[in-house]
């Protein structure tokens, strides 16, 4: 009998920490998803890791003072890579929107970053902000319009 409850108990355990960490941008209970916050700065590291690539961002506050953010992009570094998009693609100046952490207040969920390149990455599907310069889809994925194409030759 024990051992079921413990085993029971594992579970419930083991699923709460890896719904806490794998919520969306989006999802309330690990955002403050009532404001889109934006910031403009230098991205100046990236952690090309999984299960998200994350950076870090110095900004100026309203005070003037330094300020240290980290940035969760949605998706891998594989996911990034199948877009054309390394590391060294983050690195630069950028403008960034998206939701503030519940966990820290300096860790943004991101939903668009403008790129030092010029392209915009839109999370959900969201409409562009910055730039009517996309950056490119997964090639895993086919575009609305590579399906559309499709259908229409099917």
């Amino acid at each position: 009998m024990v051992p079921k409850i413990l085993l029971f108990l594992t579970i419930v355990f083991l699923t709460a920490v890896a719904a806490a960490h794998h919520g969306s941008v989006t999802n309330g209970g690990l955002y403050l998803t009532d404001e889109l916050v934006q910031l403009e700065g230098e991205l100046t590291e990236v952690f090309w890791q999984n299960p998200h690539v994350r950076g870090r961002l110095k900004v100026q506050n309203a005070d003037g003072k330094e300020e240290i953010w980290e940035l969760e992009f949605g998706g891998s570094p594989r996911g990034w890579e199948r877009r054309g998009m390394s590391a060294d693609d983050f690195i630069g100046l950028v403008k960034a929107a998206g939701h503030v952490s519940r966990r820290d207040a300096l860790d943004l969920g991101v939903l668009h970053i403008l790129f030092p390149s010029g392209q915009e990455y839109t999370g959900r599907g969201n409409a562009p902000l910055y730039s009517a310069q996309p950056v490119p889809a997964d090639t895993r994925r086919p575009t609305a319009a590579q399906i559309a194409t499709a259908e229409q030759t099917a």
